[in-house]
């Protein structure tokens, strides 16, 4: 019942999930839920989705921070994560303007997040 609208693309996801996990997501739908942005009709029925406009966040990167809402987690494909890719840092400036300290943790800590203490560990 959510898009929201980045650089790059836009990504649907649940109001609930985001409010509940993410207190700057939070208020931008508080402040945007009072007048639904689009409205589309399933089966005779009208569903209607606020829209977020945050177009300073990537989509790679929107869509990794929506991952740890979901899950609490980074281990989602972390087959294609490098830890010396720049998204991690752009992920935990997303971290740090969304107040999502745990996820900001992670990113500082990305190998161990990723691939456990084991890989952590044998970083030369």
């Amino acid at each position: 019942d959510c898009i929201i609208i980045v650089a790059g693309g836009e990504i649907l996801c649940h109001s609930v999930i985001i409010a509940n996990r993410c207190p700057v997501l939070g208020r931008l739908l508080t402040l945007e839920k009072r007048h639904p942005t689009k409205s589309f009709q399933d089966n005779g029925d009208m569903i209607r989705f606020t829209e977020l406009l945050v177009p300073d966040v990537r989509f790679d990167v929107m869509n990794y921070l929506l991952i740890y809402l979901y899950t609490d987690d980074l281990k989602v494909n972390a087959e294609r994560f490098n830890p010396r890719s720049p998204i991690f840092r752009e992920l935990q400036w997303a971290a740090n303007k969304f107040e999502l300290p745990h996820l900001e943790d992670m990113c500082n800590n990305v190998e161990q997040y990723v691939w456990g203490d084991e890989y952590g560990e044998n970083l030369v």
